[in-house]
């Protein structure tokens, strides 16, 4: 620049005939707002990459069936020891049979893009173990298709102490 401060270009060059010989025709392009668009992009899916994999609940994303995300959270609450443990599996099948039909439509609701409430439900672990979740769904583009954005909070020792309460009255 004229004030001696340097920025990013893009050139392109072509050779043109011309009457006696070839001449170069050179295009200099500032791009320096193109990298800083980029720049803030990177950035901003840095952060939002870090609040999920830190983030205490699990966050699922699901297409109509099968697991295409499972952050560390999720992974830890299922008791899978790999990332792929959960990747490509069925979440539905993680579910408790008693309590599928109704996770199946509320995620059925939410992808077709219906507000849906919390609710409460249970599923098994990788070693058949109950527990409870909070699930909170919503519907989100996910690699250039349609999925469903899925949140469990374990509430499973909450549980426990109301099924040990009503136990002793």
């Amino acid at each position: 620049r004229r004030d001696g401060t340097e920025f990013a270009v893009e050139v392109s060059c072509r050779m043109l005939p011309g009457d006696e010989a070839f001449m170069r025709q050179s295009i200099v392009r500032d791009i320096s707002e193109r990298k800083r668009a980029q720049k803030e992009l990177s950035e901003s899916e840095a952060r939002f990459r870090q609040l999920v994999e830190n983030s205490p609940y699990g966050i699922f994303v699901v297409d109509p069936v099968l697991v295409l995300y499972a952050n560390p959270a999720a992974q830890f609450l299922f008791g899978a020891t790999l990332p792929g443990d959960l990747l490509g599996s069925s979440l539905w099948d993680r579910a408790h049979p008693e309590d599928r039909e109704i996770m199946l439509q509320h995620s059925r609701d939410a992808m077709a893009g219906h507000p849906v409430p919390s609710i409460e439900g249970r599923y098994l672990r990788l070693n058949g173990e109950e527990i409870w979740a909070e699930i909170s769904a919503s519907v989100i583009e996910y690699n250039q298709r349609i999925a469903c954005l899925i949140f469990l909070r374990d509430i499973t020792a909450g549980k426990r102490m109301e099924e040990e309460s009503t136990g002793l009255e």
